[in-house]
């Protein structure tokens, strides 16, 4: 119950009701999309990481000469 210029508040919730679809889906893991995303950028990563070392090895081998 509220009233006129006072903040309502809540004591609990209805049972069975969801306390945050945040929270539901946390439970669930993470989704596909983010799955997908996340290991799209871990191939990346380690591109990067390959393309860094070539560049490393290039280098030193121009300071030889």
């Amino acid at each position: 119950m509220s009233r006129q210029g006072t903040p309502s508040i809540v004591t609990r919730r209805p049972e069975g009701e969801a306390s945050d679809e945040r929270e539901d889906d946390e439970a669930e893991g993470p989704s596909e999309e983010f799955t997908l995303l996340w290991s799209q950028l871990q191939e990346i990563k380690e591109h990067l990481r390959r393309q860094s070392a070539r560049l490393d090895e290039l280098d030193e081998r121009t300071r030889d000469r």
